[in-house]
């Protein structure tokens, strides 16, 4: 596991016909599943990974290694783009499959988590959520996918995981 202590993973999957042609789309998303999954506050969540997973194709991001994550879109926008040129950056990185992924004993959908149909948490928590498309049904409430990443990690912190 990249030699790091991790307690939460979220595993994100977005197939392909998910994805317009735009770029600046994908990399908009790209950037909203990385801080939602990575930022608090002020700060990035050390204890924190996340794998996006487009067809055969992975981006990992590590919340203690990454450099240069800042909340702001045009930032992450650059850092995506530098990742896509150079394949790897500090804490982040594109690979085939999901590495993190084998560390998981159990892996929870988020509507799970969210709707509290869970029993005991181990960690690392892995939390998939699997993208049709841009929103999720939430206490019938619609909200961007992204949105529930950000409810997740503040409902795992209010249970102290």
């Amino acid at each position: 596991m990249n030699g790091i202590d991790i307690s939460r993973i979220f595993i994100v999957r977005i197939p392909s016909k998910e994805i317009e042609l735009d770029n600046e789309i994908l990399y908009r998303k790209l950037c909203r599943i990385i801080v939602s999954a990575l930022m608090l506050s002020y700060s990035i969540r050390s204890d924190t990974a996340v794998c996006i997973c487009i067809d055969n194709k992975v981006i990992e991001a590590f919340g203690n290694s990454i450099k240069r994550l800042y909340a702001d879109e045009s930032s992450c926008i650059g850092l995506i783009k530098t990742l896509f040129k150079k394949k790897t950056l500090a804490g982040l990185r594109i690979s085939n499959n999901c590495a993190l992924e084998k560390s998981c004993k159990t892996i929870y959908n988020i509507y799970q988590l969210l709707e509290g149909e869970y029993k005991e948490l181990e960690t690392p928590l892995c939390i998939e959520l699997s993208v049709k498309n841009d929103y999720l049904m939430i206490r019938n409430t619609k909200i961007k996918f992204w949105y529930g990443i950000v409810i997740a990690n503040i409902e795992l912190d209010n249970i102290g995981i």
